[in-house]
């Protein structure tokens, strides 16, 4: 009977595993999308998590030219319409 409760007990560690990886990729891409060096945003978030996490997501930089997106294929005039 100690079956379920292994499995139960792997898959918790295993879902807080894979969202921290995915916590820490989100912190890379986003450093470098800020003009920041990424892995010391990415060592920052690994060793200090989750509070390493929180001072990223408060103390981050604004985006480089004021924003993230390229709004250049979003304009209405450029699309054909028939």
């Amino acid at each position: 009977m100690m079956l379920p409760s292994l499995l139960y007990g792997l898959t918790l560690i295993g879902g807080l595993v894979y969202a921290v990886h995915r916590t820490v990729l989100w912190a890379e891409e986003d450093a470098r999308l800020r003009g920041k060096e990424p892995w010391v945003v990415k060592c920052a978030v690994i060793v200090f998590f989750p509070l390493g996490l929180i001072a990223w997501l408060l103390l981050r930089p604004g985006p480089i030219g004021g924003t993230l997106l390229n709004h250049s294929n979003l304009n209405p005039t450029n699309s054909r319409r028939h």
